[in-house]
């Protein structure tokens, strides 16, 4: 009987190690991604704005945020992914496995270093970015003396909206990140439930 309880031990001991080691490699996929699209972004936009700066006409200032939007969103996206696994590591696999605490001692080292502002450029890359594309064009358009009228205030504050939703975007990203406790609570919520149900 010992034996049994002792090798069913051992398979659940065994499962954990295997579903914590492939959540760890999807976290680092999830962050190489993320890396791989910040180079493109910064990549792309540089040379979209070696374009707009041979041409010097104020539009195409403006290109770059068909680049910024999608890939934007898509760093932001896998931003998420990495804190949602690795809540999911805090709430349900490092509990059951102390040699292996690497989430939950990262999270509480970060948060007492307030590491954020280290990391500003990074976790507001597209912001950034989309904030030198409107200056940019801003200072393209009204660089010639130009009447200043309704249509060119209109002109002046509509590429401001794509600039409004990265910015959106990222301080809402950047929050749930300040707040991860809320996802391990969740996640073990969940925990919870599961372990009612059997």
């Amino acid at each position: 009987m010992e034996y049994e309880e002792g090798e069913q031990m051992d398979t659940e001991g065994k499962q954990l190690g295997e579903e914590y080691q492939m959540i760890r490699a999807e976290i680092m996929n999830c962050i190489n991604l993320q890396n791989t699209l910040s180079t493109f972004l910064v990549t792309a936009v540089t040379a979209l704005l070696a374009l707009a700066f041979t041409n010097m006409n104020p539009w195409l200032f403006l290109l770059p945020y068909v680049v910024i939007l999608p890939i934007g969103c898509g760093i932001l996206h896998y931003r998420t992914n990495v804190l949602k696994l690795s809540s999911y590591l805090i709430a349900f696999l490092e509990p059951h496995m102390q040699a292996m605490q690497w989430e939950t001692r990262h999270a509480e080292y970060t948060k007492a270093k307030d590491l954020d502002r280290l990391f500003v450029f990074r976790n507001y890359l597209s912001v950034f970015l989309s904030v030198i594309v409107y200056l940019l064009f801003l200072y393209s358009y009204l660089s010639p003396a130009r009447y200043i009228g309704v249509l060119q205030i209109l002109v002046c504050v509509l590429p401001l909206l794509p600039t409004g939703y990265m910015i959106f975007l990222s301080v809402l990203t950047h929050r749930k990140y300040s707040k991860r406790a809320e996802f391990v609570k969740q996640w073990k919520e969940i925990s919870v439930k599961q372990n009612g149900m059997d």
